[in-house]
């Protein structure tokens, strides 16, 4: 059961990415709504797996989050934008879990506290992280208008 919902995620991703529009069109539109649907599909991939028990499901479903968006600002030519959102999706929060274990340990070496004061806090400020880079991504990084900018040349004589 958890192999058909992996399976249909990460189909449902595909079809989403494939079907590719420029970043804006004339009318303004965004490519929001694609990122959104990779999105709510890595998350359910995640929760169906993590319910059934099943690693590589929750591993597959992990993919679709810290990868989906970028593939989909890839597939709209925007390069560059693809690696600021995998930073702000796995950069950011991996340095964010660090710095909450290094605040949440209880000053106790090596005790069961201290232990558990790191994952808290790890989980805690990644976490934190994981919901500002979606927003950030959304917000900003899927808003920027990349139209280029007109390059003007010219020449003059004085006398």
């Amino acid at each position: 059961m958890a192999g058909r919902v992996i399976l249909a995620g990460v189909a449902a991703a595909a079809i989403t990415t494939s079907a590719a529009r420029p970043a804006r069109g004339e009318d303004g539109e965004t490519y929001r709504g694609t990122m959104a649907i990779v999105d709510v599909t890595s998350v359910a991939v995640i929760a169906s797996a993590a319910a059934g028990e099943s690693a590589p499901g929750i591993a597959i479903g992990f993919a679709g989050y810290a990868f989906g968006s970028p593939i989909v600002h890839a597939a709209h030519g925007r390069w560059g934008t693809a690696g600021l959102a995998f930073g702000l999706r796995v950069g950011v929060p991996a340095v964010a879990a660090l710095i909450g274990c290094g605040a949440g340990k209880s000053g106790k070496h090596g005790g069961i506290g201290d232990a558990f004061g790191c994952l808290a806090g790890g989980a805690l400020a990644s976490g934190v992280a994981v919901v500002a880079g979606v927003i950030i991504d959304y917000a900003v990084l899927a808003s920027v208008d990349d139209s280029p900018m007109p390059m003007m040349l010219s020449y003059g004589v004085a006398f």
